[in-house]
């Protein structure tokens, strides 16, 4: 069994022995329905894949509500947290409809502004559900949390509300003892990387494993031509895409490390073996990746050689993504050596190569005013920045979600601040606020329109 997938069971039978009631005469090991969750080597997607895979279960009465919104401030994870409460609550009486059930709808008023407020709310929403279910389980793991002690404030008021029989609460272990005084009870899903990494090493492809395969299908001559004039490039046969694939591994596993040098000779080497076998394609990604593992060695100077290399390459091959990359690397590399004026440069040719890619265009419209304040020229990065949220007003809602535009908000006012002009500072956060509305009732919308 992978490591992830041995971590997701022991999260699950940890979750199985607090959602249960326990034997007679056994103390619950959580008295008050509150639990910190220790993560460790877990991505976000991964988490929640883990928590839904349980809350799937057959045995499960336990609907899930996870908290994953940005808590950058009170009003605006309160804000999105009452949008995601309007759909969760219709989705839990939805299903149990369908199962010829019914729970009194919880209303949600649109003036609750307050983490006490909220944490009241999300109480009467479980006793409505405890009903006739077990309760709900609320997991509280934002994907970003600017306001630490925010977080705290609200992991306390949550656990202040939580209850075994309606309202249980997992809360994030962020580190900060607090917490830990507050909710001893814990449950971990702990992954090492590493192990990880040495599992997908070892693992072989079908040929390669067990009893010979007689008359397995292969491509002929003919056809692996003809399925790479029609790709436009080279395909890796069976031994070299095994030993890219084994140093490609070995790199990661060093750049996981933080052993950067050998990483580097890792995806030279991967490098190489692209060259050599007329995998351009390959070659190129494999040059940006040397120039990572360069850069994060201080070694700048070799970093911005890989990915010159990469946009020559990227340039050959017609490739939009792979010119976008190395155009934002070297933009990047640029940046970090305080040589703001090409930085900008390259970020306005990043611009032009991530047509179609609205988040990386407006990330690099970020950028270009970031070069801008390091050349000592914030009217003109001011100036970029409002045109940035004109074209983020102008998305549709749902494509604003993935571009950084509270980062250029944030950058834009305190910009205008540092001018003197407090007033449009005043006047961004307003078209912020409007922005973050506007996803907010889209998410609604398509959730409405769902239930209809």
């Amino acid at each position: 069994m992978d490591p992830l997938t041995l971590s997701v069971h022991q999260l699950h039978e940890a979750l199985r022995v607090r959602l249960s009631e326990p034997p007679p005469g056994v103390e619950p090991l959580s008295t008050t329905g509150a639990t910190r969750l220790i993560v460790e080597g877990v991505s976000p997607q991964d988490l929640l894949k883990s928590l839904r895979l349980y809350e799937y279960r057959d045995d499960n009465r336990h609907p899930f509500v996870v908290l994953t919104d940005r808590m950058d401030s009170e009003a605006q994870f309160v804000r999105a947290t009452l949008a995601q409460l309007a759909g969760d609550e219709a989705n839990v009486r939805e299903g149990l409809a369908e199962e010829g059930i019914s729970v009194a709808r919880t209303r949600f008023d649109p003036a609750i502004a307050t983490v006490p407020e909220l944490a009241a709310l999300i109480k009467r929403f479980a006793q409505a559900v405890a009903v006739r279910l077990a309760g709900v389980v609320v997991v509280l793991a934002p994907e970003r949390v600017a306001d630490e002690a925010l977080y705290e404030r609200l992991a306390q008021a949550l656990v202040s509300e939580a209850s075994r029989s309606e309202l249980i609460v997992l809360v994030v272990d962020r580190g900060r003892q607090g917490l830990r005084d507050l909710v001893p009870d814990a449950v971990a899903m702990l992954v090492d990387r590493r192990a990880v990494l040495e599992h997908a090493a070892a693992l072989k492809s079908p040929d390669t494993v067990g009893p010979a395969r007689q008359g397995a299908p292969r491509l002929s001559p003919q056809q692996r031509g003809a399925l790479e004039k029609r790709l436009g490039r080279r395909t890796a046969g069976r031994p070299t895409s095994e030993a890219l694939r084994e140093l490609l591994m070995q790199a990661g596993a060093a750049q996981s490390e933080g052993k950067f040098d050998l990483a580097a000779k890792k995806f030279r080497a991967a490098r190489t073996l692209c060259r050599l076998t007329g995998l351009r394609n390959e070659q190129a990604m494999c040059a940006i990746a040397v120039g990572t593992a360069h850069f994060s060695c201080g070694s700048r100077d070799r970093a911005m050689e890989a990915y010159r290399e990469a946009l020559t390459l990227a340039v050959e091959l017609g490739v939009p993504q792979l010119v976008m990359q190395s155009q934002l690397a070297i933009a990047t590399t640029h940046f970090a050596n305080r040589e703001f004026t090409a930085a900008r440069d390259g970020y306005v040719r990043t611009h032009s190569a991530a047509a179609g890619m609205v988040a990386m265009q407006i990330e690099s419209l970020r950028m270009q005013g970031e070069c801008f304040v390091g050349e000592g020229r914030p009217a003109d990065a001011v100036e970029l920045w409002l045109r940035t949220i004109d074209e983020v007003e102008a998305l549709a809602p749902l494509l604003r979600t993935g571009t950084s535009y509270r980062m250029v908000g944030e950058r834009l006012g305190e910009q205008l601040e540092r001018l003197g002009q407090s007033y449009r500072a005043a006047e961004v956060e307003q078209r912020i606020a409007r922005i973050d509305q506007g996803i907010e009732q889209a998410v609604l919308s398509g959730r409405e329109q769902v239930e209809a």
